[in-house]
């Protein structure tokens, strides 16, 4: 992209354009504004002096001092007729515009207008007072104002009068406005101008800051953080980008940990197999018991391996929601009971307490919820005390089937409780456990509770231990008849 086109695009530019533009048409709207104004002053102004005047007028007529009404034609630039009214053989009023019967004052030599068109005009105004109830009317025309009404004269004569005058703005005013209104247009085009760089500028750099600090991410920085003051908007999205951010940063440790962890876990196995083989291979006549204690450690290691990367593609398809629950009404008693049966072996050297409640049903997936059972009770043979109690517990809690299984090991940490169920934290410095596994388990407990909503943790006791528990709810509650 050429750097006009991005100066074009740039969000800078368009909003210093949009403001200058909305400056102008403002400006325009001022300008035509004050001249709507301006007319409608001078009208009015000019119509309240005509009206003023037709008083005087009136007077100045019936007292015969007809230079008056023609000093106020001068002054005023307006044309001033006064007829005589008449009454036909039909009964009907009427205007003649003889000599005789009409006077007309003017501060000109000729009328405004032809005398064919003035004529019709004052007849037209004469008719419209004849025909209504009102003795006068005042009219604002586009380019005159009129005044129009009967008065009673000399002899009781019938008299209508008749008063025109001009509206259009004279030179001098026109010019002075034209003068003033460019100054103010001038004064407001700049001030948008102002006003636009300023907003532009306020608006365009929270955005342009969080483009920058994008840029930034996007190159493995996770240190950046987004600010937005002064826009809710703005300051929403700086929070979710730096939301994303914080999770984007915990994923790459993740990951990190995740390929020292797997390479730790997948070397040491072939470390073994590797120095077995090659003790076999130059030994071919080593004792039988030594080749078979050697080929043991063989399986071992590659029994290690093959539940490291099993264990890995469950928490991968967990994690994925690739593996919805298949759910089913079962016995959740008959299933712990089931389990507890496949670890009577590892169980002997133990003292494990069991408190099971029997015909406790619950809505789950049975080979998930066996996992999650055998998962938290392999855990506490592995990880108790050197008493070497555990407790096994399923009650009934609230509408629920809950689950405890209780250690007496002293292991666990405060700070542990949110992070055991990471995966690999069991690698970590602040919490590492002496016997061996694949470091997934409780993930992949925890993707299983989770897609079953079920409530689910670990509590640790004041006297020492913890308890490991999860929650279902219970479908229904059978009592043996038998």
């Amino acid at each position: 992209m050429s750097n006009k086109r991005q100066v074009k695009d740039n969000l800078r530019t368009k909003f210093f354009v949009s403001f200058a533009i909305y400056g102008l048409l403002l400006a325009l709207v001022v300008w035509w504004l004050l001249i709507s104004a301006n007319d409608m002053t001078d009208r009015e102004s000019k119509m309240t002096l005509m009206e003023d005047a037709t008083l005087t007028i009136i007077q100045s007529y019936k007292d015969g001092t007809r230079s008056v009404i023609d000093e106020i034609a001068q002054n005023q630039s307006m044309e001033i007729y006064i007829f005589l009214v008449s009454t036909t053989p039909a009964g009907d009023e009427t205007i003649d515009f003889d000599a005789v019967n009409h006077y007309a004052y003017t501060s000109t030599d000729e009328p405004q207008m032809p005398l064919d068109e003035l004529q019709l005009q004052i007849e037209g105004c004469f008719r419209a007072l004849t025909s209504g109830d009102s003795t006068s009317a005042s009219e604002s025309r586009t380019s005159q104002l009129l005044h129009y009404e009967f008065f009673v004269g000399e002899e009781q004569n019938r008299y209508f009068l008749f008063c025109s005058q001009s509206v259009e703005l004279q030179e001098g005013i026109l010019k002075m406005l034209s003068t003033q209104l460019i100054w103010i247009t001038l004064i407001c085009f700049a001030l948008s101008i102002v006003m636009a760089f300023i907003m532009s500028k306020r608006l365009s750099n929270p955005i342009v800051n969080m483009s920058n600090m994008a840029h930034r991410l996007a190159k493995g920085d996770y240190s950046v953080r987004f600010s937005g003051k002064g826009y809710n908007e703005i300051e929403l999205l700086s929070q979710s980008l730096n939301h994303t951010t914080q999770e984007l940063s915990k994923l790459e440790g993740l990951r990190r940990d995740i390929v020292a962890n797997v390479s730790h876990d997948l070397k040491t196995p072939l470390t073994v197999i590797k120095s077995s083989a090659e003790m076999l291979a130059e030994f071919p006549n080593v004792a039988k018991d030594k080749r078979k204690e050697r080929l043991n450690i063989i399986l071992k290691e590659v029994d290690r391996m093959t539940q490291l990367i099993s264990s890995m593609t469950q928490l991968s398809l967990s994690e994925s929601n690739s593996i919805k629950p298949n759910k089913e009404a079962f016995s959740l008693s008959k299933l712990l009971l089931s389990v507890l049966e496949s670890l009577s072996v590892k169980m002997d050297s133990y003292d494990v307490t069991r408190k099971i409640t029997d015909n406790l049903f619950v809505y789950a997936d049975r080979s998930q919820i066996s996992q999650v059972l055998f998962n938290f009770i392999d855990n506490a043979l592995k990880y108790t005390g050197e008493d070497k109690k555990v407790i096994i517990m399923l009650t009934e809690k609230d509408g629920t089937a809950r689950f405890d299984c209780i250690d007496s090991g002293n292991t666990l940490k405060e700070e542990d409780v949110t992070k055991i169920w990471d995966r690999y934290y069991r690698s970590s410095e602040q919490y590492s456990r002496k016997s061996q596994g694949t470091g997934l388990g409780l993930s992949i407990v925890k993707n299983i509770l989770v897609g079953h909503e079920s409530n689910y943790g670990v509590k640790l006791l004041e006297k020492g231990g913890s308890d490991f528990y999860f929650e279902l709810p219970l479908i229904i509650k059978l009592y043996a008849t038998k």
